[in-house]
């Protein structure tokens, strides 16, 4: 006697597999709503200029709060889609395109970088030169620069930046070390050159070296001719 199939078994087999497969694609769903997006894309793009030297903490909030939103749900994406408010999710995607700013960082710690490499190389060359002491003129020359580019001008603005760099690169980690899919080499390239945290080559560290190295040169060049005896 032929065994019969029972037609519930075959459905419960056959959705089985489909949440096998879904489940299986996971990691590209979260990939694709995030570093994959078009609202990323448009937050790191390169084509909307620098910081604005007025940028304020305020303007940076929404956006480091949209991507610890997005690095939160991580885990929910795909697997409990109940557990995530889908209107929420895209109010908070639609605010990462709102404006360039990711883009716009990169290219204000790129400029900043030179040009503070510039700076202390000059400082640097100026101090080996003048061991001992400077003329009258000379020191308050340096006092003009280091009043009215480096106090007044650079450093509000080297400050900004490093403020708002502090955050977003943050909370870009986040959602980074949320992503279950492993990544290409490209992106993991990019990533660990313009985006991470932590890498002693990548743009941030590089950066932190420079006004750390820059910082010393000003120091130097303060204690050793007493300029700010003019302030």
């Amino acid at each position: 006697m032929e065994e019969e199939i029972n037609p519930d078994s075959a459905f419960i087999n056959k959705l089985d597999s489909i949440i096998i497969k879904k489940e299986a694609n996971l990691p590209l769903i979260y990939w694709n709503a995030t570093f994959a997006s078009p609202e990323f894309q448009k937050l790191f793009s390169l084509a909307g200029g620098s910081l604005s030297p007025s940028i304020t903490k305020s303007e940076i909030q929404p956006i480091y709060e949209a991507l610890l939103y997005l690095a939160e749900i991580g885990p929910s994406i795909g697997k409990e889609m109940e557990a995530v408010d889908i209107l929420e999710m895209e109010r908070n995607l639609h605010q990462l395109q709102k404006e360039s700013i990711g883009g716009n960082l990169l290219r204000s710690i790129e400029q900043l970088t030179f040009y503070l490499e510039q700076v202390t190389e000059q400082l640097e060359k100026f101090r080996e030169k003048h061991q001992e002491t400077i003329s009258e003129a000379q020191r308050t020359n340096l006092y003009r620069i280091f009043q009215n580019n480096y106090r007044k001008e650079i450093h509000p603005y080297l400050s900004a930046t490093h403020q708002t760099g502090e955050r977003i690169f943050y909370a870009v980690e986040q959602l980074y070390q949320q992503q279950p899919l492993k990544m290409s080499a490209v992106f993991t390239l990019y990533f660990q050159r313009q985006l991470s945290l932590d890498n002693p080559d990548g743009l941030w560290q590089q950066f932190q070296e420079t006004i750390r190295r820059h910082n010393t040169a000003w120091q130097e060049i303060v204690d050793s001719y007493n300029i700010l005896v003019f302030k």
